[in-house]
Formats: structure tokens, sequence, C-alpha cells
């Protein structure tokens, strides 16, 4: 699909590196983020404590939600029907305005087996539209690399700007929190924060993205596309959980299911159910990707 974005990165110093063997190696820039502000942007991702008179009947965080939604005349949870994607498979909740400020999600790295030169896999929050092509992503990539499994993660805004970040390591089973939020009082300057929470180490990026805010997407397996008619060969895995998705409109944090939100399920060449995410029973907000059966593996070409 093509894509055209205005704007990529701000201006600053300059690096190269090289992000993965499917990934291009493309410019990055280091900004740098006052404590501060840092402190302010992710205060929008934790709700403050209700009050007594509030916890007497709807709690805060319910008022502010419900107001959110009022406001925008967005129905509460509306369940939309299922994309059907050749390598796509998690969920996604979408608006009709330009709204969404902010995402945030938590998964586990999945363990890779040995396979093919070049499988893999792909997991990623992030802000935009696959129709409008403007996607601003947070990933971690698992990639069969000279034989061995190889982690990890990297920013993408797509069209053209894809970079691995350099001194975040990553192996199998480590839990990670991925969360893109937007300035306050800006409308294309963002912050773009990933953080190891098993090894304790983040990384915090800003860059400047004109994007159509229309979607939070949160997607546990994705198949790199390598040209306009195939795509990578994934790797198998056991299973993949996102969990925690939430969505940020005018600095309110509102969990996935309280949005319109659709699920993507991915299929093979044959049109046979590959990978769908299934919500988890006690948790809304989180859902799972195992293999489904039924499919020969294969996802073919468009």
């Amino acid at each position: 699909m093509e894509r055209e974005i205005s704007q990529k990165t701000n201006s600053g110093t300059t690096k190269e590196h090289t992000a993965g063997l499917l990934r291009s190696s493309k410019k990055w820039v280091r900004n740098a983020v006052t404590i501060g502000t840092l402190m302010a942007i992710n205060s929008f991702f934790v709700p403050q404590r209700a009050s007594p008179a509030e916890a007497a009947g709807m709690t805060r965080e319910a008022s502010e939600e419900a107001e959110v939604l009022n406001r925008y005349n967005i129905r509460s949870g509306k369940t939309v029907e299922p994309l059907v994607s050749k390598n796509w498979a998690g969920y996604i909740a979408t608006v009709n305005q330009p709204i969404i400020s902010g995402v945030k999600a938590e998964w586990t790295v999945p363990e890779i087996r040995k396979g093919k030169e070049g499988a893999g896999l792909v997991q990623w929050v992030g802000i935009g539209s696959a129709k409008s092509g403007d996607q601003m992503q947070l990933v971690t990539e698992e990639i069969i690399d000279k034989g061995n499994a190889s982690y990890y993660a990297a920013i993408d805004l797509q069209p053209d700007y894809v970079v691995k970040l350099v001194g975040f390591p990553l192996k199998p089973l480590d839990q990670v929190e991925a969360k893109i939020l937007l300035f306050p009082g800006t409308n294309n300057k963002w912050l773009l924060q990933i953080t190891n929470l098993t090894q304790k180490i983040e990384i915090q990026r800003v860059h400047t993205y004109d994007s159509s805010r229309l979607w939070g997407e949160f997607i546990g397996v994705e198949a790199t596309q390598l040209n306009h008619s195939s795509y990578q060969e994934l790797a198998d895995f056991k299973e993949i959980s996102i969990r925690n998705c939430v969505v940020t409109i005018d600095n309110k944090p509102i969990t996935i299911n309280m949005l319109p939100n659709t699920a993507v399920v991915m299929v093979d060449r044959k049109s046979h159910l590959r990978y769908t995410p299934v919500r988890m029973r006690t948790d809304t907000t989180s859902f799972t990707i195992v293999p489904t059966a039924f499919s020969d593996g294969d996802l073919g070409t468009n």
C-alpha cells in the first residue's frame, strides 16, 4: 500500500542503524525530554483516585470515560464486524474523528522456534489508520537470522521510517509495556516509550508525525509485507497475549472494551482462518492469539 506523511522526525543529530533482516536501515533522531514533561505525559495513563462522593455512585474513572464518550457521540463498547487480513491479527479501537491521542498495552515476548531463514513475528501498538497509511507503531520483532532466533524492538513511522532501538535488549518471555502519547497542546509531537519490565530497561523517543488519529491498534501477530504480493513466513509460537489495551482521548485513558472495536483475523492463501484473537473472559481489555488448526500455514500472495 502506498502511504504518505508530511513529517517524519524532528531536526537533530542523526545516526543510522540496521533494523533487522526485513526492515530497512533508516534515520532516527534522539530528542531531549524533560523529566517534568514526561511525568505530565505519563500521568495521562494513570486515572486519579475517585473521591468518596464519586465512589458512592459512579467512580471518577467511569464518569470521565462516559463524559468523553458522550462528548464525541461514541457508542460505548460497540463491536464492529471483524476485519480479515492476510498479515495481521489483533484488535483495533476505531473512532470517526481525529481524537485519539495515545495508546498503551503490555505483552510477553513470544519464544519462536528455529525455522526457515527470515521467518518471524511482529507485535505492536499503534495510532493511525491502515486505510490512510499513516500508522505510527512501537514494535517488538522476532526473526530467524542465520539459523538462530533474534529479538529486538523498533519504531515504525509509515511509510518509510523504520529503526531498530539499539540498547534495548529482548529475550523470550520478557514482559514489555509500550505507549505512544501526543504532547499536550500539540497536533503532531509524540512521545514513544517502550519498557522491558523484566530487565528494567526503558527507551523514550520524541517524533513529529502527522497522524489521522482514527485507530488505536493492538496487533499480536503480523507477518511483514515483503512486496505488493507476498509476506514474510511466520515463525512457530505457542501463544501471544496482549494485555491492558488502553486508548487515550482528551487526556483520559479509556479501555478498549469501552470504545467501538473490531477483531482483526488472519487468513491463509486459501482463506482459512490462521489466527483469531480471543478476548479473555475475566479481562475484556486483553486478548490471546493462538494458531488455528484449520490453516495450511501458507499466507501465499494477494
